[in-house]
């Protein structure tokens, strides 16, 4: 069972909303196309980095899905 994290809302065109564990160093994010998913492992920089970004979902699919494992929750 996947443990609760506060999600932030984005208006961004592929991700409605994210969070961060820091203690487990999860990701959570959930997709505008449906689905929510935590990514396992990432530093507290690249979330940080992630919130920054000018496009989120660009950031995603360039510097986190190929670096860090990940499973669907929903």
């Amino acid at each position: 069972m996947s443990r609760p994290i506060p999600l932030r809302s984005f208006a961004s065109s592929s991700i409605i909303a994210a969070g961060y564990d820091s203690e487990r160093r999860v990701l959570r994010l959930q997709y505008s196309g449906g689905g929510t998913y935590d990514y396992y492992l990432v530093p507290a920089d690249v979330f940080q980095r992630f919130l920054d970004a000018p496009s989120k979902g660009q950031f995603v699919n360039w510097d986190i899905k190929p670096y860090y494992p990940y499973i669907r929750l929903s």
